[in-house]
């Protein structure tokens, strides 16, 4: 690794006569510069180049490292027709991705090995149904394996009655562990086919942005 206007500690000043006391600040002056050297990120550098960073795949955008990360949206509701199927939740956009990608609408696909943070927000409307019912959300490993200790259970409350429909938001975050080219999904499967993922289009009065029916956000944390 190349260190870019490296600024070391300055020598002391030699007195005319020998001095014990200069020798001794001497040392340790010299000490100090080469722990600098051998540290894994020498603070007295302005900047750092080097083929590999360990750890991951990291690119420079100007400011500092990026590492890998993503958030995706999905702006279609999203309904199960069965309560003994786990259904796929779709995204249809990408607000930001580094070394992450997203494939057929639902594969978070990771170019990098490592831990990543998983968090997930789902909007949940019940409509009709006048009972509570029960959403479960869990991550899927490359299209068969269910990642063990994600799944969680949100409760939706009872339909209000009339046009009044009853809504929860399922919100969670996992750490899971992937290789590079695995991709995850996330499942979900509720208690009656009556609930749903619904998104709403922005209004004007009063002035709201569109409500998206899915946001995920994925964040690496560190290297295996």
């Amino acid at each position: 690794m190349a260190l870019e206007r490296f600024k070391p500690t300055p020598l002391p000043n030699p007195p005319q006569e020998y001095s014990p006391a200069y020798i001794l600040q001497f040392i340790r002056t010299l000490e100090l510069y080469f722990s600098q050297l051998e540290s894994l990120t020498p603070n007295q550098a302005s900047s750092y180049r080097a083929d590999n960073f360990y750890g991951g795949t990291f690119s420079g955008d100007g400011t500092g490292l990026t590492t890998p990360k993503a958030q995706y949206t999905s702006v279609a509701t999203q309904t199960a027709a069965s309560t003994t199927v786990g259904y796929v939740v779709s995204f249809d956009a990408a607000l930001y991705e580094n070394a992450v990608s997203l494939v057929s609408s639902s594969r978070i696909t990771f170019a990098t090995a490592g831990v990543y943070n998983i968090e997930y927000t789902l909007q949940v409307e019940n409509p009709t149904s006048p009972r509570a019912e029960d959403v479960r959300v869990w991550l899927r490993l490359n299209g068969t394996t269910n990642i063990p200790l994600t799944a969680r259970t949100f409760g939706v409350p009872a339909h209000k009655g009339g046009a009044l429909e009853s809504y929860a938001v399922a919100h969670a975050k996992v750490m899971i562990t992937v290789a590079a080219s695995d991709y995850v999904e996330i499942m979900w499967a509720t208690t009656d086919t009556v609930v749903n993922l619904p998104a709403f289009a922005a209004t004007t009065s009063p002035a709201v942005p569109t409500t998206p029916s899915a946001v995920v956000s994925v964040d690496f944390a560190v290297a295996v």
